[in-house]
């Protein structure tokens, strides 16, 4: 998507992880075919490796798109996504 098909590794979120990172939420569905569970988990186990602060949640039938959803008016209530992101912010605006 933001680089060549040939670089796409290299152009990988987790290979920018070197422990300056702000803190991080990784939002996972795991009925996600977007982006598959491994890379957040791996994602997160990179960021606990170099002490990183971050959450990682994953949601049971969840997908790509409903995570996103999530945040909509009329899902707000039905779905736990924009309290578990109001909750991340609220924990480290307080640091």
């Amino acid at each position: 998507l933001f680089s060549p098909e040939n670089d796409y590794y290299n152009a990988l979120p987790i290979n920018f992880v070197n422990g300056n990172e702000p803190p991080h939420l990784l939002l996972q569905g795991k009925k996600d075919t977007k982006v598959f569970i491994h890379n957040s988990v791996n994602l997160g186990e990179k960021l606990s490796h170099y002490s990183s602060d971050h959450k990682v949640i994953l949601y049971e039938n969840m997908s790509h798109s409903k995570i996103i959803l999530g945040l909509s008016r009329p899902l707000r209530n039905k779905l736990n996504v924009i309290n578990d992101i109001n909750d991340f912010i609220e924990t480290h605006s307080q640091n």
